[in-house]
């Protein structure tokens, strides 16, 4: 969704390029004419002449810093695909788990994050538990803790280390235990992605469910 948007974004913005840089050109043309110094034919207006320098210059300029900004930009991504053990992770599945009262499943979460600490740095994965499921952590982790509230949260900043620019795929296990629920219930775990809004952002889902 984000990158449709700012392909349109994009496309409009191509569109006012050379709008933006004849106003540019033209104020730059009222303000410094260089080609005044020169002596040319009476029928040549040195303000002419600026003109149609000044405004294929700023053209330049501008898509050249446009370019470089969309670069650094769109090398921006991170990618969460959630899996059940013994399957592979694949960001197109959408695995389902049926929770049972004896013991705790498990979901892995595959992180994997392109870019650099100063962009990427702020953002956070965020995973709601149902109302029928509590999550836990079989070990500590830094980058990962669950919340006051049972949220799973996934601090990008912390696998960045002592790196400014990662290129760096983590996994991570989360595991869930049934609450005393009457009847069947069945909700779908989506993670939610918080900070640069910027950051091309892609995951997976998982249902889950449990028995009557």
């Amino acid at each position: 969704m984000k990158r449709k948007i700012f392909s349109v974004v994009g496309t409009i913005w191509k569109i006012f390029i050379p709008i933006i840089s004849a106003i540019i050109g033209l104020l730059i043309a009222n303000k410094i004419d260089i080609f005044a110094q020169f002596k040319l034919p009476e029928s040549i207006s040195s303000y002419d002449i600026c003109i149609a320098v000044y405004f294929p210059v700023v053209d330049i300029i501008i898509t050249s810093v446009t370019d470089l900004i969309k670069s650094a930009l769109f090398s921006q991504s991170i990618e969460v695909i959630m899996w059940l053990p013994g399957n592979n992770p694949e960001i197109k599945a959408e695995p389902s788990i049926i929770l049972r009262e004896e013991r705790p499943s498990e979901i892995k979460l595959t992180i994997s994050v392109i870019g650099s600490k100063c962009l990427c740095g702020s953002s956070k994965v965020i995973i709601e538990p149902p109302n029928f499921v509590t999550f836990g952590l079989p070990r500590s982790n830094p980058a990962m803790h669950i919340d006051e509230n049972g949220k799973v949260v996934l601090s990008v900043d912390k696998l960045f280390g002592g790196q400014k620019k990662v290129n760096t795929q983590q996994e991570f296990r989360i595991l869930l235990t049934k609450e005393q629920v009457e009847g069947t219930s069945s909700s779908v775990i989506d993670p939610i992605f918080e900070g640069n809004i910027l950051i091309a952002t892609t995951s997976n889902k998982v249902t889950v469910s449990t028995e009557g």
